[in-house]
C-alpha cells in the first residue's frame, strides 16, 4: 500500500465526497461535535474524517477499514494543515446497518506485525518509509502528513510500535473517540491526536 504526496488524499476524498456527500466530524444536526475540552495542548483534535470498510485483504484473511482524519474540514483545507491515515485490519467482520453503512468497532487498534505472538482483533498497518518510482519520498501503511503547500509536504509514519498506540472508544449516545499517539521511529517523531464522531463506518468494497 505505497503512497506518494500527490496522490495520498485526492482520490479517496473526491470518492467520499461525490458517495456520500456528508460532513464529517460533525453531529447529526450539523453542529461540531464536543472534542474534550481538557485535552491536553499537545494533543491535535482532528475537526474532519471518516472510517470506510475497503473489503477483505486477500493476504490476510481480515477485513479492512480505513481511518482518515484532518484538522482542518475536508476538501476545503487551507495550508499548513495536518492528515492522519490509519490502516486496520479486523479478525471478524463490522456489523451492517445497511448496504452503505457499518457499526464503529470498539477496542484497542495493536501493530500488525510478525512477533511470535498471536495477533489481535484490530491491528494496524505498521508505517514504513520508502522511496517511490521517480524517487520522490513516499511511505506506505499508518502515518500523518504535514502538508505545508500545494507543492510541499511532509510525512511521517507510526513506526514504532513500542511507542504507538491507537484506540477507538464507545463515547455513547452514538457517539465514539478515535485516538493515541503515532510515533515514527526513524525521525524520532510523535503525534498525539484525538477524533470525536458519531458517523458510522461507510462501504466503500463489500466482499
Amino acid at each position: 500500500m505505497k503512497m506518494n504526496i500527490k496522490s495520498l488524499f485526492i482520490t479517496t476524498l473526491v470518492l467520499m465526497t461525490s458517495l456520500f456527500t456528508v460532513s464529517c466530524g460533525d453531529d447529526e444536526d450539523g453542529l461540531p461535535v464536543d472534542t474534550a475540552p481538557s485535552m491536553p495542548e499537545d494533543v491535535m483534535v482532528m475537526k474532519d474524517g471518516f472510517l470506510a470498510s475497503d473489503g477483505i485483504d486477500e493476504a490476510s484473511g481480515r477485513y479492512r477499514l480505513t481511518i482518515a482524519l484532518s484538522d482542518q474540514k475536508m476538501g476545503a483545507q487551507t495550508y499548513p494543515y495536518y492528515d492522519v491515515m490509519i490502516y486496520v485490519y479486523l479478525k471478524y467482520p463490522m456489523e451492517k446497518i445497511d448496504q452503505h453503512r457499518m457499526k464503529v468497532p470498539f477496542g484497542k487498534v495493536t501493530p500488525f506485525f510478525t512477533n511470535g505472538e498471536p495477533l489481535g482483533d484490530m491491528v494496524y498497518y505498521v508505517g514504513k518509509h520508502r522511496v517511490g518510482e521517480d524517487g520522490a519520498p513516499a511511505f506506505e501503511g499508518t502515518a500523518w502528513i504535514h502538508n505545508k503547500s500545494k507543492e510541499d509536504a511532509e510525512f511521517f509514519v507510526a513506526s514504532d510500535v513500542q511507542k504507538t498506540s491507537i484506540s477507538i472508544d464507545d463515547l455513547g449516545n452514538g457517539k465514539y473517540k478515535v485516538h493515541g499517539t503515532l510515533y515514527d521511529a526513524e525521525l524520532n517523531k510523535a503525534l498525539n491526536f484525538s477524533f470525536t464522531d458519531s458517523k458510522p463506518v461507510f462501504i466503500l468494497m463489500d466482499n
